[in-house]
């Protein structure tokens, strides 16, 4: 990704330094463009990425960040209502981009594991899927401990 120059220094009297405006102010929009927004949101927020640039433009991924108070305290699975609808059923409506995010642990041994999470202990395996309504975190043993956040990606057509 390019970068915005700091600081530039341009000749006024100089016969294209009309064109050198026009051409740092295209450059600007450009790299902007093109950033990711760090911007993590319960609602619906844009990413500010793109999916297939070169395909008509490209998609607009959108964003919904949840948080979890606690996951499940046996083996098992929990679920969040994700609020779209036809999500994998319709594909032209919805398609799923990406889903991850992390649990926390903040006892006296603090630990922060990702989700999804892969372990050797079966039992410590932590998976995430979406279906039409939900988002689900499916755990191998009581993990009530752990607080998560999830960030679901999703592209709308």
């Amino acid at each position: 990704m390019a970068n915005i120059p700091i600081s530039q220094i341009w000749d006024v009297s100089d016969k294209d330094f009309a064109s050198q405006i026009y051409r740092n102010f295209n450059n600007v929009s450009l790299v902007l463009s093109m950033k990711e927004s760090g911007y993590y949101s319960v609602l619906e927020s844009p990413t500010g990425k793109t999916i297939f640039p070169e395909y008509k433009g490209g998609k607009q991924p959108f964003r919904k960040y949840f948080e979890v108070d606690a996951l499940p305290g046996a083996p098992g699975t929990l679920q969040i209502a994700h609020g779209l609808t036809a999500v994998p059923a319709a594909p032209l409506f919805t398609k799923m981009v990406r889903i991850y995010g992390q649990a926390n642990k903040m006892t006296a041994a603090v630990k922060c594991i990702p989700i999804p999470h892969a372990s050797a202990t079966a039992a410590d395996i932590v998976e995430i899927y979406v279906d039409e309504t939900n988002i689900n975190i499916v755990v191998g043993k009581d993990m009530s401990a752990y607080s998560a956040e999830v960030c679901f990606e999703y592209l709308i057509d």
